[in-house]
């Protein structure tokens, strides 16, 4: 998004509160604002994702008419294969017999 946008709606935010912090509880003032903050946080980051992944589309696109195939790559195990798992336990198990063998 643009900077001077962003600066902007973080402006907007702050005369806000502290026009409302003048005539109201500085902690009803912060309840009362953040719900509206985190409705617009959620419309940015919908917009910033839409974008992405319309980049990330077109990529795709250039990258089958290479040719080339993309395999997905994921670090948190949760999210790989029931394969991959199969052969992580397999290993936690040899390691176990190992330990257990050694003392």
């Amino acid at each position: 998004m643009n900077e001077c946008y962003m600066c902007s709606l973080m402006l907007g935010f702050m005369v806000t509160a502290f026009l409302l912090s003048m005539f109201i509880n500085n902690i009803a003032a912060t309840a009362m604002l953040l719900p509206i903050a985190q409705g617009v946080l959620d419309e940015i980051f919908k917009q910033e994702n839409s974008t992405k992944s319309k980049d990330e589309e077109v990529v795709d696109k250039e990258m089958e008419e290479k040719g080339v195939k993309c395999t997905s790559f994921s670090i948190n195990p949760s999210y790989e294969s029931s394969e991959e798992l199969d052969s992580s336990s397999q290993l936690e198990d040899q390691i176990e017999n190992k330990v257990r063998d050694a003392s």
